[in-house]
């Protein structure tokens, strides 16, 4: 779906080196790495940032159609990024809500049944059905952080960026958060990308792991193959690896007194 071809980037200064990666329908991808790695730089090249030069754009595909031919709201109805901020924290939640529907809609009609029941069902899906005219600025951090991510989702875009979902989430909203990704991605039409520090998040959810280490692509694996030699290399880091007992998965635990 997402082709990425040789990038630089920046071009002065680069964060990102000779990247090249392909990220497919039906899949989520984990991008983990040191602070500093390039984790949120790569996010910024899907979103397909308005201050990306074209000739970046132009080595970034997708469905081998160069990004720099899209329009604006053609952009914004294929990406979502999950941390775009509310212009007006006044703004009441379900109304907030409804305006990712936005980019599916023509210029001055109405919002159709549609929007609206999506809007009802993630309010629900992300428990936030209670705070529906309430304003964002009186949201608790959590639930504040919920309604962003529930945000993303009511686009329906077919590419999900997430940078560090889980910071401010509980472990119920974790639950949900998980949930909502695995579901995004079963019927194969959508690519959901995290970058994250919380290993463990993105180890039990993601289809396929990319480490970054100093802008390159240092591993690109199944979740099953990431090990203490991995993480002590490219994160500087000793650990203990446990296997989940439901699903066999990996679980990161710090080393004592590392």
């Amino acid at each position: 779906m997402i082709e990425l071809s040789n990038i630089t980037y920046p071009p002065k200064n680069p964060v990102l080196k000779e990247i090249s990666l392909n990220f497919n329908e039906g899949e989520i991808t984990g991008i983990i790495g040191r602070a500093g790695s390039g984790k949120s730089t790569l996010l910024s090249l899907l979103s397909l940032d308005e201050k990306i030069p074209d000739g970046i754009k132009k080595m970034i595909r997708f469905k081998n159609e160069p990004a720099s031919a899209l329009s604006r709201k053609e952009t914004a109805g294929l990406v979502m990024r999950a941390d775009t901020m509310p212009e007006n924290m006044d703004e009441l939640l379900g109304n907030f809500l409804l305006l990712s529907r936005i980019p599916h809609k023509k210029f001055l009609d109405p919002f159709k049944e549609y929007d609206f029941n999506i809007v009802n069902s993630f309010m629900e899906r992300f428990a936030l059905a209670p705070f529906r005219e309430y304003a964002l600025n009186r949201l608790t951090a959590g639930f504040f952080k919920r309604t962003l991510l529930a945000f993303s989702f009511i686009r329906e875009a077919k590419i999900m960026l997430f940078d560090n979902p889980t910071g401010g989430l509980d472990l119920h909203g974790t639950k949900i958060l998980y949930k909502e990704m695995v579901k995004s991605v079963m019927d194969g039409r959508r690519s959901i990308i995290i970058a994250s520090h919380d290993i463990n998040f993105i180890a039990e959810t993601a289809d396929r792991i990319i480490i970054l280490d100093d802008g390159k692509i240092a591993e690109d694996i199944l979740p099953d193959k990431l090990n203490t030699q991995i993480l002590k290399k490219h994160l500087e880091v000793e650990t203990i690896i446990s296997k989940n007992m439901y699903n066999g998965r990996p679980i990161v635990h710090l080393f004592p007194g590392s």
